[in-house]
């Protein structure tokens, strides 16, 4: 699975621990900020979404403060669902139901450990499809 990760100058602590602690993982990540020239959280959310566009079945992570811009940004992008998560399940349900590929999360918000479960359970969670297709197909269509 190819995971991208981005975040703003504030919330890189916690972009390099969630880095740190799934290096050993079976996951191919990429450092969007390593090469970045996005210089607001708007420029660096359309350059995960992008990424993600172009990259099918890429899952996504954005970091900022409070999480709600790159959120409000990143779902108006077309084909990309969004979802500001604090805690694991929520991160696990918005895959299994909306077929979610960008998370966000609020470094001001949820700390180190709960961030990275909260990832953990996101990248393992499947998309349950069947009667949620209806609710994808609908939200897909809106951009």
């Amino acid at each position: 699975m190819s995971i991208v990760i981005h975040s703003d100058s504030q919330s890189k602590e916690l972009k390099d621990f969630i880095l740190e602690s799934l290096a050993d993982a079976e996951y191919e990540i990429e450092d969007l900020s390593v090469n970045s020239k996005a210089t607001n959280i708007a420029e660096i959310t359309l350059e995960v979404t992008k990424y993600v566009q172009e990259h099918e079945g890429t899952k996504a992570i954005v970091i900022d403060k409070y999480g709600i811009a790159p959120f409000n940004f990143a779902n108006k992008q077309k084909n990309i669902i969004a979802a500001t998560v604090s805690d694991e399940q929520s991160a696990k349900m918005t895959h299994r139901h909306n077929n979610t590929n960008v998370i966000v999360l609020g470094s001001e918000v949820v700390g180190k450990l709960n961030a990275l479960n909260c990832v953990k359970a996101f990248l393992k969670a499947g998309y349950d499809a069947g009667r949620h297709q209806i609710r994808v197909d609908m939200l897909n269509s809106l951009c």
